[in-house]
Parts: structure tokens; sequence; C-alpha cells
């Protein structure tokens, strides 16, 4: 028998002791307070005293001499004892790599008062060296004069003398004294060497500075926006506006699927008549390509195929790997620079060369320089010359450059100078914008000394505008002055369902910048694209997004049967909706047989979709039932044909049972685990359950969530079975029907409130045609690409690869050849951005699995309703007759051009 210490009175109790005492205590009530009531309800929650998030700071200096004398600070941040961090300030940073340029123009101590290059290129003054006094004083009566000398020359001290004593002992300087109109530009060194090499320096940067404009640029960024894996994801829009503040005017994707984005970004641009240009490029086997419209599968290509296909379409690929060798090196139209470390190597090839940002997160971008004659048109084609003439420049973290040498040293000197650099980057002020809940706010910095006086203008596309029509609008700012000012904003309902750019412009004399916000205007009104029903009354869930200024919003509704504009049915709904927010509602209606368009109209935006309705034979049901013993139960769909279960783990269709075939047609690990479980990097890593689920950033959405669930139906012609989760604030919500004579299996989607970093789902089924994944399946594609045929795609044994298809109808078919058994899909081809199909095997860790994925990407959509579905057709026999019997349901759907 057990025994079990009780430390309050040092007696042991025996295990049946405790049972009987802990019967005795829960029939007491438990725990009770002084007056002998229950005290559960009367407890309550505080937070402990102090700043749970505060942080030890310890700040420090240095100043002394390590290799040379340099000065540095920096924070020491420590938390609950165990956590710490350091920072060094940027002040400080920011002084050792001037320090770092002088020591790389062997001019040690280096000081160029700010201006000096800058305005020494706009005048043409007298060059003397080491003058008498007399010859300086007569040279300044009648012009500008630069000066060269040292320390010990004639009137030096005496100049050295006008500057501040920090500056007067630095031991390479340049500066400039002004008087009556005229300037007196004085290089003054310690030695004759000294001077003759600063000022060679200078006249470069000079010449530099006479010659170029500069316009910097990010290349090889991914955005991860069409992208369903773990990643940061930008917006385009965002990404154009965070580069702006970066000083940026280009820029060049090559993420996955990023060829999509530059298209779209460029026609939301010209709305408003704004340019940012911005480059289509793909990452291939043994490199980057760059300027096409297309690009081979990213995830199924050979470097010799990439090759190929950037000749044939007059693109530019740069390989990667500069330090060794490359077969096909001459075919390169250069290299992908990855670091300053890789200078050597770069002037050794002497090639054009691309740098590559990556993924934007908390560090900042490796940029691109680019070394423009005067005047010229920025655009893919003088961007792409620019690179390909090796006019570039790259600037990696802590200002380190790298690129042909003759533009290295005057870039150096001009960073030390930083007028000119601030003239090219309009660095004179900041200038930022945010469009958000119907406000446009704007926040302006003045970052100089002197009074900013400016005009600041604003351009909206057409159906988007301002309070009282403004356009244009004075300001003045004092200095180091940061102000903020806000317009609200105004829509028509032409404008609605899209995502907007709105510019804002600031011009000083002294420059200008510009700033764009991401203005996102939902659709007034969301529906589902298609729904399949039986006969009967049918819920009609509709989500209406006010823009108006009425919290009171009526909608109407019309049936049409298909191809007709005569409705069979009419209904009118007033519901409330605060001003930019939405609601979700709907109607109640009821339908024969038959395939109808539903419209759906309020606040002059209407939206539409397709009904199949179609009688059923036989009989559906759902019950819960817990087929592994886990105290959960799963949810059994089941008809004559079919038998489906969903799994509450994710909310996932886990299985899809042909009954004549006694076969699933979903890959399905579950109740087994994969080889990762019980590990920590199993959390956070892809969990292969099987069966239908969502890549919804994943693992963040799909993962181990326990949805909650309510059968809606649970026998008749259909069963139906509704399951939601809110998973961090995010809302998904997905409906899973049978239909009691068919083989038909619906899962219907609403996902509301997505995270605003996830702009994209992949709706995902893991697909097993048969025991087995492997050739004998084949998979047919209606791909614009195939024209009105077919692209046919099997799994390999040797491999997995992925292929990105663009449908011109909403369905994909397989059939294994050995079982003789085929599945179709379907969705609303519309609403997807693209078909990805994606076969799996068993080298993908952490699934090492053979699988196929028939993936639809669709966009979701911020501050309303994103819905959308996905049919599974399986029976046995061939393909052909399936996509047949699945076209007589109606739910088969056709590209719109």
């Amino acid at each position: 028998m057990t025994r079990t210490l009780n430390k309050t009175n040092g007696l042991y109790i025996t295990g049946l002791g405790l049972l009987i005492a802990a019967v005795l205590f829960a029939a007491s009530g438990g725990f009770a307070n002084s007056a002998g009531t229950s005290s559960i309800t009367e407890m309550s929650f505080h937070l402990p005293p102090g700043n749970a998030n505060s942080f030890h700071v310890l700040s420090h200096t240095f100043d002394g001499f390590t290799s040379h004398w340099e000065q540095y600070s920096w924070d020491w941040y420590s938390h609950s004892g165990l956590y710490q961090t350091s920072r060094t300030s940027p002040l400080s940073s920011l002084e050792q790599f001037y320090n770092t340029i002088g020591n790389q123009l062997l001019l040690d101590e280096l000081w160029i008062q700010k201006g000096f290059v800058n305005r020494l290129a706009k005048v043409n003054p007298a060059v003397l060296f080491a003058p008498s006094r007399t010859e300086l004083e007569n040279e300044l009566a009648g012009k500008d004069v630069l000066l060269l000398a040292t320390d010990r020359d004639p009137g030096v001290a005496d100049l050295l003398a006008k500057l501040p004593e920090d500056y007067q002992f630095r031991r390479n300087r340049a500066f400039y004294l002004e008087n009556q109109g005229r300037t007196l530009y004085v290089i003054a060194c310690q030695t004759r060497e000294e001077v003759h090499r600063l000022y060679e320096h200078i006249h470069a940067a000079k010449e530099f500075a006479k010659h170029f404009e500069l316009k910097k640029g990010v290349a090889g960024i991914q955005t991860n926006h069409f992208l369903i894996t773990p990643s940061i994801g930008w917006h385009p829009l965002d990404l154009t506006s965070l580069l702006l503040q970066f000083d940026a005017s280009w820029m060049t994707l090559c993420g996955y699927n990023d060829f999509l984005v530059p298209e779209d970004l460029s026609k939301m641009l010209a709305t408003i008549d704004f340019d940012f240009p911005c480059i289509s490029g793909q990452t291939g086997k043994g490199g980057v390509m760059y300027g096409m419209k297309r690009y081979p599968d990213i995830q199924d290509n050979t470097l010799e195929q990439c090759l190929d296909w950037t000749e044939a379409n007059n693109g530019y690929f740069f390989g990667t790997g500069m330090a060794g060798e490359h077969e096909h090196a001459e075919r390169y139209a250069g290299f992908v620079l990855n670091g300053p470390g890789n200078q050597d190597q770069l002037e050794k090839l002497g090639t054009p060369f691309i740098t590559s940002a990556g993924t934007i997160r908390d560090s900042a971008p490796t940029a691109m320089v680019l070394l423009m004659d005067k005047d010229t048109a920025l655009n893919q084609d003088a961007i792409m010359r620019a690179i390909l003439e090796r006019r570039c420049v790259a600037v990696f973290a802590e200002g380190a450059l790298a690129g042909p040498e003759e533009y290295l040293n005057p870039l150096r000197i001009l960073m030390l100078e930083s007028e000119y650099l601030e003239e090219q980057f309009g660095g004179f002020s900041t200038l930022a914008a945010k469009a958000e809940n119907g406000l446009l706010s704007i926040t302006i910095g003045n970052k100089t000394s002197t009074r900013l006086e400016g005009t600041i203008n604003l351009k909206a596309p057409n159906g988007v505008w301002f309070e009282d029509n403004l356009e244009s609008a004075q300001v003045a700012l004092e200095p180091y002055e940061t102000r903020q000012l806000d317009y609200t904003i105004h829509c028509a309902a032409s404008a609605s369902g899209q995502e907007y750019p709105i510019a804002v412009e600031l011009s000083t004399p002294n420059g200008h910048r510009r700033a764009l916000a991401r203005f996102t205007f939902p659709k007034a009104v969301e529906i589902h694209p298609i729904i399949f029903e039986a006969p009967g009354e049918i819920h009609y869930p509709v989500t209406i997004w006010n823009y108006s200024e009425n919290d009171n919003v009526m909608m109407d509704l019309a049936i049409m049967p298909e191809g007709s504009d005569k409705p069979i049915h009419t209904e009118h709904l007033e519901v409330s909706a605060a001003q930019w927010n939405k609601t979700i509602s709907g109607f109640q209606f009821k339908l024969p047989s038959g395939d109808y368009c539903a419209k759906v109209t309020a606040l002059g935006v209407s939206a539409e979709g397709k009904i199949a309705i179609r009688k059923q034979k036989g009989r559906a049901t759902a019950r819960e039932e817990d087929l592994n013993d886990d105290g959960i139960p799963e949810i059994v769909l089941e008809n004559d044909r079919i038998r489906a279960t969903v799994l509450l783990f994710g909310g996932r269709v886990i299985e899809y049972i042909v009954k004549s075939k006694d076969e699933n047609l979903l890959f399905k690990l579950w109740p087994e685990k994969p080889p990762w479980h019980g590990e920590p990097r199993a959390v956070r890593a892809f969990y292969p359950y099987g069966g239908l689920e969502e890549f919804l950033g994943y693992p963040f959405i799909g993962g181990h969530i326990i949805y909650k669930y309510e059968i809606e139906k649970a026998k008749g012609d259909y069963a139906r079975v509704r399951v939601w989760a809110n998973v961090h604030g995010s809302r998904i919500e997905k409906t899973v029907t049978l239909a009691a004579g068919s083989p038909v299996l619906e899962a219907r989607y609403a996902f509301n409130d997505i995270t605003p970093s996830i702009s994209v789902v992949g709706i995902n089924p893991l697909f097993q045609i048969g025991p087995s994944t492997g050739p004998e399946d084949v998979y047919h594609f209606p791909t614009i690409d195939a024209g009105s045929g077919l692209l046919e795609k099997r799994p390999e044994i040797e491999r997995y690869y992925g292929a990105t298809l663009f449908l011109r109808e909403g369905w994909a078919a397989g059939y294994d050849t050995e079982m003789d058994i085929s599945l179709v899909v379907g969705y609303p081809v519309n609403d997807a951005k693209l078909l990805h199909m994606w076969n799996n095997h068993p080298d993908n860790d952490p699934t090492p699995y053979y699988y196929t994925e028939l993936q639809p990407w669709v966009e979701l959509k911020q501050g309303t309703t994103t819905y959308f579905t996905y049919y599974i057709f399986g029976q046995k026999g061939g393909w052909e007759p399936a996509v047949k019997a699945f076209r007589k349901l109606g739910l088969v759907t056709k590209r719109e051009e």
C-alpha cells in the first residue's frame, strides 16, 4: 500500500485514507473561507507589482587606445537576472565607421566638413599649393580658392585656429571658410604626402558628384507575399513604402512566386502615376534569373534549364558562388555578390554583379547604388544597363562597400562629407504615411537646424479622396521638429474591394521626399463564390463592410436561374454595421434543384455567387466517434458511397474513403506519430497528420489546435459539421458537408480577422490515390498554357518536386492506373491565385512520405471575410467519367478574362 507524507502535521496517510479524505473534502465544498462558504467564485486575479517587462540598463563608454585611438559606447540590458543582451550606440557605431574610412584611405584621423565636396563641385576655384600669405589673399580677392597645405605652411596655423579645438589637432582635414561671398576651401594635413593623397580623393569625389545621379535600390528581395509556409511576408505596397523610407527608388524580387508581384504592383502604382520600378526575378539552380514575366518551376529545374529559359526569354542569369569554377560562366550575365568579403573575387572576375537582400527582417537590407547619368529616366532597362555595365556599388551593413574600385573611394569621401548624399536621397527631412480606419496619417520630420518650409502633395486613385477635396497643403517645421498631419479618407462605391496606394510628396527648397500608404478598401459585400446544396432551406452568409457614415445598411438579395437576369426570389434586409467595420449576417431561403446565381447588393456594391442545387437519393449521416480512444471525438460523415472523417486537431478532413474500393484517397498518418513527435522541433515543424488541411502560415494556424464543432445536420439528404477556432485573433471556420446521393464532399471556408502578416492561404489536401503514390498515378490539369488541352503530371519515385499551375477551369483529376480509382477536385477558379501541385518524397524531412498535394492558393481579404470552397469527388473507374459526373453537379467554374 502506498504511503504519502502529510507535510503539515507529519502524519502518514494510506492511499485509501487519501481517497476517503478527498471524497469528504469534495462533499464539504473544498476549501472554505472564514464564513464557511465556497471561496472559488470570490477569488480574483491581481497583477504582481512592478513592470514585468522592465530591463536593468547599464551604460558604458570607452575613450582610449586599443589598436588605435577610439571612442565608443554601449548599453547592457538584463532581465530576471539571466536574460542579458548588449546594444552598441548608433552614434558610436557611426563614429567607428568614419574612422574605418580614414584607415582605408591611408588618412588616419580624417575629418571632412559637411558640404565640402558638394559645394566644391559647383564652383571652379583657383588651386594653390602652399602659397605665401600674400599670394593667398591676393587670389581670394578675386575668386574662390582651394588651398592645399601642411600645418606648417604660411598662414595655415591661423586658419586652423578658426576651427573647434578637436579638429585643429586632427591629422587630416578638409574644411571651408567664408567671407563676403568668397569661399576658401582648405585641405590641410600634417605631411605633403597626405595632402596630395587627400586632394586626389576629394578631386575624384568632386568629379563623381558632378557627373552622376545616385539611384539606390534593393536587389534580390524575397517578399514571401505568395508563400503559404512560415515566413515574414511583405505586401508589395508596404514593401515599397518601407524602401522609400530607406531612400530606395527601385527593387528587384526573386522569391517564391515573386514574379507575380511586379505586374500587379505596377498597375496599382499607375493609378496614381507613381514611379518605382520593380523587376521580376526568381531563384533557380545555381543562380538567380531576372527580367522575365514567367520562370521555370522554382522547385523543379536544373542549371541548364534555367540558362536555356533565360536565353529564350531575353532574361538575365546571375550565378552564385563567385569563388568556384563555373562550367557555364560564359552564359551568365554576372554573379551574385554576397558580401564585402567577395571584393577580391569581384575584381578578379571583372563581371557584372547583383546583390541579394533575401527576406527583409530586423536588420537593414543590403542595397545597391546605381551611378546614372544626369537626367536618365529610371526604368527596368536603365537599371539593368547600369548593372551590366558595372556602374553600381553594393552597400552592406555598417556602410561596407563593394564594387568597381574606381567608385569605392569617391563614395567613401562623400559618406564623410554627407551633404551631397543627403541632397541625392532627401536626407534633410523624413516622411512617412499610413492609411488606417479611414484616416491618412502623415509624419514629417525636419532634420536640419533651420526652419523647413514646403508643400505636401497628395495623390489618390479614382474613387478615393480626402476631406474638402484636399490635394496639397503648406507646411512649416521648426528646427528638428516632427509633426503628424491627419486627413479623413472618403470612398466611392466604385473603389470597393481593392487595395490602393496613396502617394504623399514633400517638396522643399532642399529637395523632395516621397512616401506611400496602403489603403485597404474591403469589398462592401462578400459571399461564397460557389456552394452545393440539396433542395430546401438554405442559410446564405453575407459579410458587409460599411464604408458609409450610416450605422444601418440595407442589403438586397436576388436569385436568378443560371444564364437569366430575371429573379425568381428577392429579399431585403437591414443590418447594423459601424463605419469602417464589418458585420456578418445572411439570408434564409428555399430553392428547388437547379443552377442559380445569387446576387447581393449593398452600399452600391454587388457580389455574385453560384448555387448548385441537386436532389439527393439515399441518406447521409454525421456522428461523433472516438476512433483512437484519446477522449477527443472525431466526426464521421457517411453515405452509401463515401465515409469521411473530420479530425478536430486542426479541423481537418482526415479520411475520404471510397467504400466500393475500401480506399482512403487522402494520405493519413494519424493516429500514428511522425518521426519528430515528442521533440521541441516537431511543435514548430510541419506535422503530417494528413488529410485535407490548410497552409495558413503553418504551423501558426494549422498545427495542433483543437477546433470547436457543431453537427448542423446529423442525417438526411446531406450531413454537415461546422468546425471553428480563434488562433491568436485569427478566426477560421470550416463547414464540411457530405451529400446523400453523391461522392462529393464540400469544405466551405470562412476566414476572418486573419493576422495581417499572412496574405495567402493554401487549401492543402494530402492525396494518396490507391495504396501508394508513384508513377502509376496520373494527374490532369486544364492549364492556360495547355490551350484547349490538358497538362499531365505524375509523381516520381526518385525525387520530390512542385509545379505552379494556372487553370482555365476550376478542376483537376487524378487516376490510379493500377487500382482503377479516380479523384476529382474542384474550386472557384477565379478566387484562387494559382494551383500548386506538390509531390512529396521520403527525403523531405520532417515528412518522409509519398503523397501528392493539389493546393489552390487564395489571397486573403483583410478587413472582411474570405469565403472559399473546395470539393473532393472520388469513385472507382477512369478519370474522364469522374470529371463528367463532377460537371453534372454544376461545380465547374471557368476563368474570367
